[in-house]
């Protein structure tokens, strides 16, 4: 079994060259096979042994989804399985994260929206609920694969006095149970914004073997706490949101987004888990860039808010690296990390001529081969979506290391055509 953070669930690397002409810019995007559902933005993402999970989001007219689609990580096709829906109130800007099979999804927000017969006003949402892919669900003589359950209410505040008292734009991930066990069987949420422009700083660790009795009566499953280092201390960066976050070689790197509306954070932070549901956070190198060094000449054209993140090791070298692409500034570029150096590295410019701002990205292993590429889905080009104007269907592979080929970006481009030695 596999597990992958949302994000979303992320990317970069490799040692940066001053002359970053196109000719230094290897990775090819291709097209792959388009999201069937309604479009979308903002959805959220877990993956689960063989399949990504894609659902949530809010498309046209202030429409608030409750839908799940899935993808065969083996063949990049999306299936025709019924997932059964999701139970809470629709919404986007949430957050979702696996651990030990079953994803944990929850927070976002919904606008207020006043036409027809839906209407509601805009809230900050904090409930979890939790899936499991071995159970039905059946509604009205449907039967759907998976079951959800009510898992702990995420922290919040007062919900009587702050439009629900959740937030909305925060990061999640968790660490695969079987690759890393010394880690345990936690997810992790932090960041965000909520009511009346708050912007936080918080990290919490939900542990699933445990219980919870929610606010409104019912028992969730699981429950939250800060986390914390052995020193006692917790998140050490600025308030963000709109954040990215990858998992590479244990450790996850939590970069970019916005501190407020203008500001874009610079931050890149490292946390790696202790395995009792804490860990230490630490800075690696800012991105920006620094006098009488070369190597970080355009790092200023890395920060942005809602990028897409993801992990690939198909490159020459076999190295894992995190990949970070779209996003609300400078959106066309996509920047590679190296880990070991602390270094990015831009790539192929994203292919994709829509503007890929708020979507969902995952690593794809094809056919339970060595290598996994990057692969992001359903994306828009404007936040808090209410109309038709840039909503798209299109997915995206990403290849290290090769020079990109303009002839598959506008048709299907089957996976096992890369091989990389598979």
């Amino acid at each position: 079994m596999r597990t992958f953070s949302f994000l979303v669930l992320c990317l970069m690397g490799f040692f940066f060259m001053a002359c970053d002409d196109d000719e230094n810019r290897l990775g090819d995007w291709a097209l792959g096979s388009a999201w069937p559902g309604e479009v979308r933005n903002q959805a959220v993402c877990f993956v689960i042994d063989d399949y990504a999970y894609v659902g949530l989001g809010i498309g046209i007219n202030g429409a608030e989804y409750t839908n799940f689609r899935k993808m065969n990580l083996n063949t990049g096709y999306w299936t025709v399985d019924s997932v059964a829906p999701f139970p809470g109130k629709g919404r986007h800007a949430a957050v979702a994260f696996a651990v030990n099979g079953k994803a944990y999804v929850g927070t976002g927000f919904r606008v207020a929206v006043n036409w027809g017969d839906e209407q509601y006003n805009r809230e900050y949402l904090y409930d979890f609920w939790e899936y499991d892919p071995s159970g039905t669900t059946t509604e009205d003589g449907v039967t759907y694969q998976g079951k959800w359950t009510r898992a702990a209410d995420f922290p919040h505040q007062d919900s009587a006095s702050n439009n629900g008292g959740g937030r909305r734009d925060a990061i999640a991930f968790a660490f695969d149970s079987e690759e890393y066990p010394e880690y345990g069987n936690y997810g992790y949420v932090g960041l965000g914004r909520g009511y009346n422009d708050v912007v936080y700083n918080d990290f919490y660790v939900f542990n699933p073997n445990t219980t919870t009795q929610n606010e409104d009566g019912t028992s969730g499953v699981g429950s939250w706490s800060v986390v914390r280092s052995s020193e006692g201390d917790g998140y050490i960066g600025n308030p963000r949101y709109g954040a990215s976050v990858f998992i590479v070689d244990g450790s996850a790197y939590i970069c970019l987004g916005a501190e407020d509306g203008s500001t874009r954070s610079t931050e890149n932070i490292k946390f790696t888990p202790d395995g009792n549901g804490g860990g230490i956070f630490e800075l690696m190198q800012a991105l920006t860039e620094k006098p009488d060094n070369k190597q970080d000449a355009d790092y200023d054209r890395i920060p942005r808010a809602y990028a897409v993140a993801f992990t690939s090791n198909a490159g020459k070298d076999g190295q894992t690296y995190g990949y970070i692409a779209g996003g609300n500034t400078n959106y066309q570029t996509v920047w590679r990390y190296d880990h070991i150096r602390d270094r990015w590295h831009q790539v192929e410019n994203m292919a994709s001529t829509s503007t890929p701002v708020g979507g969902v990205a995952f690593s794809v292993r094809p056919n339970g081969g060595n290598y996994t590429y990057g692969m992001y889905t359903t994306m828009g080009g404007s936040l808090d979506q209410t109309t038709n104007a840039t909503l798209s269907s299109q997915s995206w592979w990403f290849f290290p290391d090769i020079k990109e080929w303009r002839g598959n970006d506008y048709t299907n481009t089957p996976v096992g055509q890369y091989r990389y030695g598979n």
